[in-house]
């Protein structure tokens, strides 16, 4: 999200305003970055324990011949 911030400069009666990019999550509920990094790949495990109970397709990458497959 984005904010507008004022900010002044050396001349004290010029204001410059600039745009300040923060992240929502981290602003309001004081959450790091590691622990989003983390919540998500616990999300994305859990998602594909569920389609492998349900029998559906999982996308997956090969990394020694650099091409997705399905599992």
């Amino acid at each position: 999200m984005f904010h507008q911030v004022y900010k002044k400069t050396k001349s004290k009666d010029l204001m410059v305003k600039y745009m300040k990019e923060e992240n929502e999550l981290d602003f309001t509920y004081g959450i790091s970055d590691e622990e989003l990094t983390e919540r998500f790949k616990a999300s994305i495990k859990l998602n594909q324990e569920i389609c492998r109970i349900k029998g559906l397709p999982i996308a997956c990458f090969d990394k020694k011949l650099k091409k997705p497959y399905l599992e």
